[in-house]
């Protein structure tokens, strides 16, 4: 298991919380939501490292590809740790399938087993153990809180071994904290998310 499997897993435990057949119809406004997180392994701030990165980048590009790279980012919304989402009416209505989304993260994680500690219109807990064939292992909790139908928060913590060439095995700490906050019911050029 590798440090950014490690990363990838933590961050998709932001859906994770599903482990049984039930729609959940959480109150949130339809329009458009920003969201906010950072990622931490191993004490190191992984947005910060990515937006240094990419600054980086910028940095050393041609003024016409930087001007492509920056027209790509706008249009997203989004940076490393900052998300820009399109919540319709339509999702809204319809409610999180936890089904359909615990079998999209078993199939994404296949060596990974979440089981439902608590699910209720205002958020859920869950629990996520990971095995590798290689031997590495990784267990993470979290929880996602529905704070008001404009805001939201979300916290797992995740610890583990990686096992892999050079350094034999490492241990991994992560922890993850997301808020999501509605910023008006229309997205502009915010494409909606599709589930």
């Amino acid at each position: 298991m590798k440090i950014r499997h490690a990363v990838g897993m933590t961050t998709a435990l932001l859906c994770i919380f599903q482990s049984h057949a039930e729609v959940i119809h959480a109150k949130i406004e339809p329009g458009l939501w920003e969201r906010t997180s950072n990622t931490t392994v191993n004490g190191q701030n992984m947005e910060a490292a990515l937006n240094k990165m990419q600054e980086q980048i910028l940095a050393k590009a041609k003024p016409e590809e930087r001007e492509i790279m920056l027209k790509h980012m706008k249009a997203k919304g989004s940076s490393a740790g900052r998300h820009l989402e399109c919540i319709t009416p339509e999702a809204v209505a319809q409610g999180l399938d936890t089904e359909k989304m615990r079998q999209q993260i078993q199939s994404d994680h296949p060596n990974c087993q979440a089981r439902l500690l608590n699910v209720t219109p205002r958020g859920a807990k869950y629990d996520l153990t990971c095995t590798a064939p290689n031997g590495g292992s990784q267990h993470a909790v979290g929880e996602l809180e529905l704070k008001s139908e404009k805001e939201w928060t979300f916290h797992a913590v995740s610890s583990g071994d990686i096992v892999g060439a050079p350094a034999g095995t490492s241990k991994i700490q992560a922890s993850l904290e997301a808020r999501a906050i509605w910023k008006g019911s229309s997205c502009g050029d915010v494409r909606p998310i599709v589930r």
